[in-house]
Order: structure tokens, then sequence, then C-alpha cells
């Protein structure tokens, strides 16, 4: 009797590189694919398109990644860890020395720093991902837990009055406010500018409830 239980796809690297040029090949396929990513969408993304964009066969695409969802796991894990060591880097400055709108707008400046739309335009297709390829919710959500304890630290060293349960339900929700203000400005229901101004006046609102 056969199982109705649909196969796992599998999403890693199909052959981890040792050699400086199979290094290489792989970063250059990512690079193709975020491009791909930002210009064109998740939607219209094969693995046809991937390996035109890289200069090289299907066959050898594959040699490294064995679907194009193992290329959106590989850029989705790649950009959560860019983001911990982002927030990492910020805790290990003298935050304590902040006011509360200098914080804000630090950690504002680090998250978006120059972006021209691109990165914002990126992560927003790294979220779609997340949503057609399930086997990513368990990555977010571990990451998500990672990032509530980080902020929670922060606010610490900032002393915040608050218990430390409760800084880590803060730390969940400003930076769940990141992908609200990212989704409201590229669903067009709320300019970016707007939102982002929004995003700031929130969390400052809700850090002045715990004066320290």
């Amino acid at each position: 009797m056969t199982s109705s239980t649909p196969a796992k796809r599998k999403i890693t690297v199909r052959k981890q590189p040792t050699q400086e040029r199979a290094k290489a090949k792989v970063e250059h396929i990512l690079a193709s694919t975020k491009t791909l990513l930002i210009e064109d969408g998740l939607d219209k993304l094969t693995t046809n398109h991937i390996a035109k964009a890289a200069g090289m066969s299907v066959g050898s695409l594959y040699q490294y990644f064995p679907n194009k969802q193992s290329v959106i796991n590989e850029l989705f894990r790649r950009w959560l860890t860019g983001v911990i060591s982002i927030v990492e880097g910020f805790s290990e400055q003298n935050v304590g020395a902040l006011s509360l709108e200098e914080f804000v707008d630090a950690i504002m400046a680090l998250v978006y720093g120059e972006d021209d739309g691109t990165q914002m335009q990126y992560e927003l297709e790294l979220g779609k991902a997340m949503l057609l390829y399930p086997e990513l919710n368990e990555v977010e959500r571990l990451h998500g837990e990672k990032m509530g304890q980080l902020v929670a630290d922060i606010l610490e060293k900032m002393k915040i009055n608050a218990p430390r349960d409760t800084l880590v339900k803060l730390g969940h929700y400003i930076y769940g406010l990141n992908d609200l203000s990212e989704h409201l400005a590229w669903s067009n229901k709320c300019d970016r500018e707007q939102s982002l101004l929004w995003q700031r006046e929130t969390v400052l609102t809700l850090l002045k409830m715990y004066p320290s």
C-alpha cells in the first residue's frame, strides 16, 4: 500500500563546496538569484531563470542546488543570520548611554540604512517564500525567538523597567513591526516614509510605558 503523504522537498545545498572555485560558483548562483528576486519576484523564479542569470546550464546548477527551493532556503538562512549579526553588533555598543529617541533612531538606521527600496523588496520576496515553503517556518520561528531575546538584552542594558518576560515580548513586538512596515509599504497601503514614521512613534510609545 502506498502512502498518501507527500515527500518532503530537499531544500538544502546538494554539494557543500570546499574548493575556492566551487565556493565562488555557489556565491554567484545566490547573487544571481537575489537579483532575480528583486527584479522579477518569487512568482517568476525558476531554475532555468537562475541558471541563465548565473551563466550556466541547469545541470551545472543542480550540482549545487537540487531545486529552486534549496536556493531560496540558503538565501533565507543567510538573510536571517545577517539580521542577527547586526543586532548582536548593536547590542555590544554602549546602548545604555542612549536616550529612547536615540536608541530608536539608531536601530532603525541600522536596519534600514540607505536602502533605496531594493533590500526591502528582497526581504518581501523572502517573506513570500516562507509562506510558500512551510519548511522555512521552523527556521523563522527559531529566528524570532532569538530576536526576542536579543532585543530584550538591549532593553535591559537601557534599564527599561519591566520584567524579563515582558522585555522579551516587547522584543518580539518591536521586531514584528518591521515586517508590518514592509508589508504595508509594498502592498501600496501606506507609503514607506509614513510607515517608518509610525513604526518609530509606536516603539517610542511602547518603551515610554516602562520608564527607567
